[in-house]
Protein backbone atom coordinates (compact mmCIF):
# COMPACT_ATOMS: atom_id res chain seq x y z
CA UNK A 1 0.00 0.00 0.00
CA UNK A 2 1.28 3.44 -1.08
CA UNK A 3 1.91 6.69 1.91
CA UNK A 4 0.67 4.85 5.02
CA UNK A 5 -0.39 8.13 6.79
CA UNK A 6 -3.07 8.83 4.05
CA UNK A 7 -4.44 5.64 4.39
CA UNK A 8 -4.63 5.82 8.12
CA UNK A 9 -8.36 6.23 8.52
CA UNK A 10 -8.92 3.01 6.10
CA UNK A 11 -9.39 -0.58 7.41
CA UNK A 12 -6.47 -2.31 6.14
CA UNK A 13 -7.22 -5.64 4.28
CA UNK A 14 -3.84 -6.94 4.46
CA UNK A 15 -0.96 -6.54 6.75
CA UNK A 16 1.97 -4.00 5.41
CA UNK A 17 5.02 -4.49 6.11
CA UNK A 18 7.29 -1.60 7.13
CA UNK A 19 11.88 -2.52 6.87
CA UNK A 20 13.49 -1.89 10.17
CA UNK A 21 17.05 -0.81 8.34
CA UNK A 22 19.19 0.15 11.25
CA UNK A 23 21.07 -2.99 11.75
CA UNK A 24 24.72 -4.59 11.13
CA UNK A 25 25.31 -7.98 9.88
CA UNK A 26 28.55 -8.39 11.99
CA UNK A 27 29.94 -10.97 9.48
CA UNK A 28 29.62 -8.76 6.34
CA UNK A 29 30.38 -5.48 7.77
CA UNK A 30 27.46 -4.00 6.26
CA UNK A 31 25.72 -1.65 8.19
CA UNK A 32 21.82 -1.03 6.79
CA UNK A 33 20.39 2.36 7.45
CA UNK A 34 21.75 5.58 5.07
CA UNK A 35 21.36 5.80 1.09
CA UNK A 36 22.85 2.57 0.24
CA UNK A 37 20.16 0.48 1.96
CA UNK A 38 17.29 2.89 1.18
CA UNK A 39 17.99 3.12 -2.61
CA UNK A 40 18.19 -1.12 -2.77
CA UNK A 41 15.04 -1.34 -0.44
CA UNK A 42 12.84 1.18 -2.92
CA UNK A 43 13.90 -0.70 -5.73
CA UNK A 44 12.47 -4.01 -4.57
CA UNK A 45 9.39 -1.72 -3.53
CA UNK A 46 10.25 -2.16 0.67
CA UNK A 47 8.71 1.65 0.28
CA UNK A 48 8.29 1.80 4.34
CA UNK A 49 11.31 2.12 6.24
CA UNK A 50 12.08 2.85 9.87
CA UNK A 51 15.00 4.98 10.31
CA UNK A 52 16.87 5.24 13.97
CA UNK A 53 17.86 8.31 14.81
CA UNK A 54 19.85 10.52 17.51
CA UNK A 55 19.91 13.95 17.75
CA UNK A 56 23.51 15.77 18.07
CA UNK A 57 24.42 18.38 20.59
CA UNK A 58 23.84 21.09 17.60
CA UNK A 59 20.13 19.51 17.65
CA UNK A 60 20.76 18.19 14.16
CA UNK A 61 18.89 14.84 13.19
CA UNK A 62 20.82 12.73 12.56
CA UNK A 63 20.66 8.96 11.42
CA UNK A 64 22.20 6.76 13.82
CA UNK A 65 23.90 3.46 13.47
CA UNK A 66 25.74 0.61 14.90
CA UNK A 67 29.03 2.48 14.48
CA UNK A 68 31.36 4.39 16.04
CA UNK A 69 31.17 8.25 14.42
CA UNK A 70 34.83 8.82 13.93
CA UNK A 71 35.37 13.03 14.12
CA UNK A 72 37.33 14.65 11.72
CA UNK A 73 40.01 14.62 14.94
CA UNK A 74 40.22 11.28 14.87
CA UNK A 75 38.08 10.44 18.00
CA UNK A 76 35.71 7.22 17.77
CA UNK A 77 32.97 8.34 19.77
CA UNK A 78 29.78 6.15 20.77
CA UNK A 79 26.53 6.66 19.09
CA UNK A 80 25.50 7.84 22.26
CA UNK A 81 27.98 11.06 22.61
CA UNK A 82 27.44 12.37 19.17
CA UNK A 83 28.46 15.94 19.83
CA UNK A 84 28.42 18.06 16.81
CA UNK A 85 26.89 18.94 13.66
CA UNK A 86 30.36 18.47 11.72
CA UNK A 87 29.48 14.26 11.75
CA UNK A 88 26.93 14.87 8.93
CA UNK A 89 28.80 13.69 6.17
CA UNK A 90 32.02 11.91 8.05
CA UNK A 91 32.30 8.16 6.85
CA UNK A 92 31.45 5.89 9.76
CA UNK A 93 33.54 3.30 11.54
CA UNK A 94 31.58 0.66 12.42
CA UNK A 95 31.51 -1.20 15.91
CA UNK A 96 34.08 -3.84 16.87
CA UNK A 97 31.69 -5.96 18.93
CA UNK A 98 34.14 -6.21 21.96
CA UNK A 99 36.05 -9.59 22.38
CA UNK A 100 32.82 -11.35 20.97
CA UNK A 101 35.21 -12.85 18.18
CA UNK A 102 32.85 -11.75 15.17
CA UNK A 103 34.37 -8.39 14.71
CA UNK A 104 33.46 -6.88 10.88
CA UNK A 105 35.87 -7.60 8.28
CA UNK A 106 36.14 -4.16 7.24
CA UNK A 107 36.06 -0.91 9.11
CA UNK A 108 34.83 1.79 7.16
CA UNK A 109 31.02 1.72 5.49
CA UNK A 110 30.38 2.70 2.08
CA UNK A 111 27.70 5.48 3.81
CA UNK A 112 28.64 8.95 5.45
CA UNK A 113 26.63 9.81 8.20
CA UNK A 114 23.44 11.48 7.74
CA UNK A 115 21.18 13.89 8.38
CA UNK A 116 18.10 12.40 8.69
CA UNK A 117 15.02 15.05 6.95
CA UNK A 118 17.82 14.91 4.16
CA UNK A 119 17.24 11.04 3.94
CA UNK A 120 14.14 11.00 4.00
CA UNK A 121 13.68 13.83 1.13
CA UNK A 122 16.34 11.39 -0.88
CA UNK A 123 13.92 8.88 -0.36
CA UNK A 124 10.89 10.65 -1.81
CA UNK A 125 12.51 11.81 -4.81
CA UNK A 126 12.99 7.90 -5.30
CA UNK A 127 9.33 6.21 -4.54
CA UNK A 128 7.05 9.33 -3.92
CA UNK A 129 4.43 6.92 -2.27
CA UNK A 130 7.27 5.47 0.97
CA UNK A 131 6.42 6.31 4.63
CA UNK A 132 9.70 6.62 6.85
CA UNK A 133 9.31 6.31 10.54
CA UNK A 134 12.28 8.33 12.17
CA UNK A 135 12.44 6.03 15.64
CA UNK A 136 14.21 8.55 18.45
CA UNK A 137 14.47 7.98 22.16
CA UNK A 138 13.76 9.56 24.91
CA UNK A 139 14.05 13.54 25.80
CA UNK A 140 14.91 13.63 21.65
CA UNK A 141 11.08 12.88 21.09
CA UNK A 142 10.01 16.13 21.63
CA UNK A 143 12.35 18.56 19.29
CA UNK A 144 11.91 15.82 16.88
CA UNK A 145 8.56 16.10 16.79
CA UNK A 146 8.60 20.35 16.92
CA UNK A 147 11.10 20.45 14.19
CA UNK A 148 9.00 17.93 11.92
CA UNK A 149 5.65 20.06 12.32
CA UNK A 150 7.71 23.48 11.10
CA UNK A 151 8.57 20.99 7.36
CA UNK A 152 6.82 21.06 4.52
CA UNK A 153 3.37 19.23 4.25
CA UNK A 154 4.98 17.00 1.95
CA UNK A 155 7.59 15.65 4.40
CA UNK A 156 5.14 15.25 7.04
CA UNK A 157 2.70 13.47 5.36
CA UNK A 158 5.16 10.64 4.60
CA UNK A 159 6.52 10.67 8.37
CA UNK A 160 5.21 8.35 11.22
CA UNK A 161 7.64 9.03 14.13
CA UNK A 162 7.75 6.05 16.36
CA UNK A 163 8.45 6.83 20.16
CA UNK A 164 8.12 5.01 23.26
CA UNK A 165 7.01 5.72 27.26
CA UNK A 166 10.93 5.03 28.41
CA UNK A 167 10.68 8.89 29.92
CA UNK A 168 7.37 10.73 28.27
CA UNK A 169 4.72 8.78 30.24
CA UNK A 170 1.80 10.53 29.87
CA UNK A 171 0.39 12.78 26.63
CA UNK A 172 0.33 16.22 28.64
CA UNK A 173 3.86 15.90 29.38
CA UNK A 174 4.87 15.17 25.63
CA UNK A 175 2.61 18.13 24.44
CA UNK A 176 4.93 20.70 27.34
CA UNK A 177 7.56 19.09 25.60
CA UNK A 178 7.05 19.91 22.17
CA UNK A 179 6.06 23.25 23.31
CA UNK A 180 9.29 24.08 24.77
CA UNK A 181 10.72 24.18 21.38
CA UNK A 182 9.82 26.41 18.04
CA UNK A 183 7.02 24.50 16.92
CA UNK A 184 3.57 24.45 14.57
CA UNK A 185 0.46 25.64 16.33
CA UNK A 186 -1.03 22.69 14.50
CA UNK A 187 1.54 19.84 15.61
CA UNK A 188 -0.60 17.71 17.04
CA UNK A 189 -2.22 16.90 13.74
CA UNK A 190 0.37 17.74 11.37
CA UNK A 191 2.75 14.88 12.88
CA UNK A 192 1.86 11.52 12.95
CA UNK A 193 2.75 9.20 15.93
CA UNK A 194 3.32 5.56 16.69
CA UNK A 195 3.62 4.50 19.97
CA UNK A 196 5.95 1.38 20.95
CA UNK A 197 4.44 0.30 24.32
CA UNK A 198 6.06 -2.85 25.40
CA UNK A 199 4.74 -5.21 27.75
CA UNK A 200 8.05 -4.94 30.24
CA UNK A 201 7.04 -1.33 30.25
CA UNK A 202 3.25 -1.84 31.86
CA UNK A 203 4.90 -2.87 35.58
CA UNK A 204 7.34 0.26 35.39
CA UNK A 205 4.62 2.95 33.88
CA UNK A 206 2.47 1.29 36.92
CA UNK A 207 5.16 2.44 39.17
CA UNK A 208 5.94 5.69 37.72
CA UNK A 209 2.28 6.89 38.04
CA UNK A 210 1.54 5.72 41.73
CA UNK A 211 -0.70 2.86 40.18
CA UNK A 212 -0.51 -1.27 42.12
CA UNK A 213 1.16 -3.20 39.35
CA UNK A 214 0.43 -6.63 41.20
CA UNK A 215 -2.20 -8.17 38.89
CA UNK A 216 -3.06 -8.47 34.95
CA UNK A 217 -6.10 -6.06 35.25
CA UNK A 218 -3.94 -3.28 37.62
CA UNK A 219 -1.27 -3.70 34.55
CA UNK A 220 -3.82 -3.08 31.88
CA UNK A 221 -5.34 0.06 33.79
CA UNK A 222 -1.91 1.29 33.94
CA UNK A 223 -1.90 0.85 29.81
CA UNK A 224 -5.26 2.39 29.41
CA UNK A 225 -4.26 5.74 31.37
CA UNK A 226 -1.44 6.19 28.95
CA UNK A 227 -3.80 5.89 26.05
CA UNK A 228 -6.45 7.85 27.14
CA UNK A 229 -3.80 10.43 27.83
CA UNK A 230 -3.46 10.61 24.26
CA UNK A 231 -7.20 10.95 23.28
CA UNK A 232 -8.20 13.91 26.16
CA UNK A 233 -4.86 15.55 24.66
CA UNK A 234 -5.97 15.10 21.64
CA UNK A 235 -3.06 14.03 19.60
CA UNK A 236 -3.89 11.41 17.59
CA UNK A 237 -2.09 8.24 17.85
CA UNK A 238 -1.52 6.69 14.40
CA UNK A 239 -0.55 3.00 15.91
CA UNK A 240 0.39 1.06 18.69
CA UNK A 241 2.92 -1.00 18.00
CA UNK A 242 3.19 -3.63 20.61
CA UNK A 243 5.43 -7.25 21.07
CA UNK A 244 4.66 -10.56 22.51
CA UNK A 245 5.19 -13.98 23.65
CA UNK A 246 1.70 -15.59 23.75
CA UNK A 247 2.50 -16.15 27.05
CA UNK A 248 0.34 -16.24 30.43
CA UNK A 249 0.34 -17.48 33.67
CA UNK A 250 -1.76 -20.67 32.77
CA UNK A 251 1.69 -21.63 30.29
CA UNK A 252 3.53 -22.61 33.83
CA UNK A 253 2.02 -24.90 36.16
CA UNK A 254 3.85 -23.75 38.98
CA UNK A 255 3.26 -19.68 38.18
CA UNK A 256 2.89 -18.73 42.08
CA UNK A 257 6.32 -20.19 42.83
CA UNK A 258 7.81 -18.01 40.54
CA UNK A 259 9.82 -14.93 41.77
CA UNK A 260 7.71 -11.81 41.59
CA UNK A 261 9.60 -10.51 38.61
CA UNK A 262 8.91 -13.42 36.74
CA UNK A 263 5.58 -13.40 37.52
CA UNK A 264 4.88 -9.76 36.43
CA UNK A 265 6.57 -10.36 33.26
CA UNK A 266 4.00 -13.07 32.29
CA UNK A 267 1.24 -10.78 33.15
CA UNK A 268 2.16 -7.88 31.51
CA UNK A 269 2.71 -9.95 28.36
CA UNK A 270 -1.39 -10.99 29.14
CA UNK A 271 -2.10 -7.36 30.16
CA UNK A 272 -0.31 -6.71 26.45
CA UNK A 273 -2.65 -8.43 24.52
CA UNK A 274 -6.01 -7.42 26.58
CA UNK A 275 -4.29 -3.71 26.05
CA UNK A 276 -4.49 -4.01 22.20
CA UNK A 277 -8.05 -5.67 21.88
CA UNK A 278 -9.01 -2.84 24.30
CA UNK A 279 -7.63 -0.44 21.98
CA UNK A 280 -8.51 -2.28 18.76
CA UNK A 281 -12.20 -1.84 20.06
CA UNK A 282 -12.04 1.68 21.38
CA UNK A 283 -14.69 3.69 19.41
CA UNK A 284 -12.37 7.20 20.54
CA UNK A 285 -9.74 5.27 18.07
CA UNK A 286 -11.15 4.59 14.92
CA UNK A 287 -9.29 2.96 12.26
CA UNK A 288 -6.14 3.27 14.80
CA UNK A 289 -3.03 0.83 13.55
CA UNK A 290 -1.92 -2.35 15.77
CA UNK A 291 1.63 -2.72 14.78
CA UNK A 292 4.31 -5.54 15.59
CA UNK A 293 8.13 -6.16 15.33
CA UNK A 294 10.76 -8.10 14.84
CA UNK A 295 13.79 -7.23 17.79
CA UNK A 296 16.73 -6.52 15.56
CA UNK A 297 19.37 -6.51 18.00
CA UNK A 298 19.09 -9.86 19.92
CA UNK A 299 21.51 -12.22 18.36
CA UNK A 300 23.43 -15.52 19.93
CA UNK A 301 26.79 -16.91 19.21
CA UNK A 302 28.36 -20.49 19.98
CA UNK A 303 29.68 -20.49 23.60
CA UNK A 304 33.51 -21.57 23.38
CA UNK A 305 34.55 -25.03 22.23
CA UNK A 306 30.68 -25.94 22.39
CA UNK A 307 28.71 -25.61 19.46
CA UNK A 308 25.74 -26.86 20.42
CA UNK A 309 25.19 -24.21 22.99
CA UNK A 310 24.78 -20.55 22.54
CA UNK A 311 24.90 -17.77 24.53
CA UNK A 312 22.20 -14.88 23.56
CA UNK A 313 23.10 -11.04 23.72
CA UNK A 314 21.43 -7.67 22.94
CA UNK A 315 23.50 -5.10 21.17
CA UNK A 316 22.73 -1.49 23.11
CA UNK A 317 22.55 0.56 20.51
CA UNK A 318 23.02 3.51 22.49
CA UNK A 319 26.34 2.29 23.52
CA UNK A 320 27.80 0.14 20.66
CA UNK A 321 28.37 -2.86 23.63
CA UNK A 322 26.90 -6.51 23.89
CA UNK A 323 24.22 -7.17 26.94
CA UNK A 324 24.15 -10.72 27.63
CA UNK A 325 20.37 -12.17 27.97
CA UNK A 326 19.15 -11.97 31.82
CA UNK A 327 19.35 -15.17 33.80
CA UNK A 328 15.81 -15.68 34.36
CA UNK A 329 14.53 -18.47 32.44
CA UNK A 330 11.39 -16.82 32.22
CA UNK A 331 12.86 -13.73 30.99
CA UNK A 332 14.82 -15.57 28.27
CA UNK A 333 11.69 -17.42 26.95
CA UNK A 334 10.27 -14.19 26.36
CA UNK A 335 12.87 -12.73 24.56
CA UNK A 336 13.43 -16.13 22.35
CA UNK A 337 9.96 -15.71 21.65
CA UNK A 338 9.75 -12.37 20.50
CA UNK A 339 12.24 -13.15 17.78
CA UNK A 340 10.88 -16.14 16.37
CA UNK A 341 8.36 -14.84 13.44
CA UNK A 342 4.75 -15.59 13.50
CA UNK A 343 4.41 -15.69 17.28
CA UNK A 344 3.66 -12.06 18.14
CA UNK A 345 1.76 -11.81 14.81
CA UNK A 346 -0.33 -14.50 16.22
CA UNK A 347 -1.19 -13.22 19.20
CA UNK A 348 -1.83 -9.41 17.97
CA UNK A 349 -2.67 -9.79 14.54
CA UNK A 350 -1.22 -6.49 13.81
CA UNK A 351 -1.85 -4.54 10.56
CA UNK A 352 1.38 -3.34 10.24
CA UNK A 353 4.77 -5.41 10.94
CA UNK A 354 8.05 -4.00 11.39
CA UNK A 355 11.18 -6.34 10.26
CA UNK A 356 14.73 -6.54 9.53
CA UNK A 357 14.11 -9.56 7.66
CA UNK A 358 11.29 -8.57 5.21
CA UNK A 359 11.61 -11.80 3.28
CA UNK A 360 11.11 -14.15 6.61
CA UNK A 361 8.46 -11.87 8.20
CA UNK A 362 5.73 -14.30 8.92
CA UNK A 363 2.77 -12.53 7.00
CA UNK A 364 0.05 -15.15 7.66
CA UNK A 365 -2.23 -13.16 5.61
CA UNK A 366 -0.61 -13.02 2.29
CA UNK A 367 0.07 -16.72 2.54
CA UNK A 368 3.93 -17.33 4.00
CA UNK A 369 4.83 -19.54 6.75
CA UNK A 370 4.04 -18.40 10.11
CA UNK A 371 6.38 -20.19 11.94
CA UNK A 372 10.14 -21.76 11.95
CA UNK A 373 9.57 -23.77 8.61
CA UNK A 374 11.39 -21.60 6.51
CA UNK A 375 14.48 -22.16 8.59
CA UNK A 376 14.84 -18.53 9.88
CA UNK A 377 16.48 -19.59 13.56
CA UNK A 378 16.69 -16.69 15.43
CA UNK A 379 18.68 -14.00 15.90
CA UNK A 380 19.34 -12.70 12.61
CA UNK A 381 23.05 -12.73 12.95
CA UNK A 382 23.05 -16.33 13.22
CA UNK A 383 22.47 -16.07 9.05
CA UNK A 384 26.16 -14.47 9.01
CA UNK A 385 28.21 -15.81 11.70
CA UNK A 386 29.81 -18.66 10.40
CA UNK A 387 30.53 -21.35 13.43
Amino acid sequence: MPNLVEHRHEEWTHRQLGHHRAQIFPGMGKPANSRSSLRANLKQRRRHNEIDGVLTKDKIPAILHDFFAKREAGIDAAVSDLLAERIIGVKMTISKFQGLGFAPQVELAADNIEEMFGLIRYGLSLDATATFYPDLRNEQIAPFLAMLSLLEDEICKHVIVMFYTFRIILANTLAEEVERHPHHPEWKTRTHRLLNFYPSELPTVANRLGMPADTGEQLLDAGKVVVNSYIEAGIPLFGLLAMNSGLTPASYPNFDMLIKADRQAILAEEAMVKLVEWVRNNAALPHLKIGSGTRAYDYSIPLQGRSDEREFFTFDLMTCTPTPWPQSKVLREIKKLYATPGVCERVLRPDLMITDAPEKAALECCGIAADDSLGFRHPQFDLVLSE
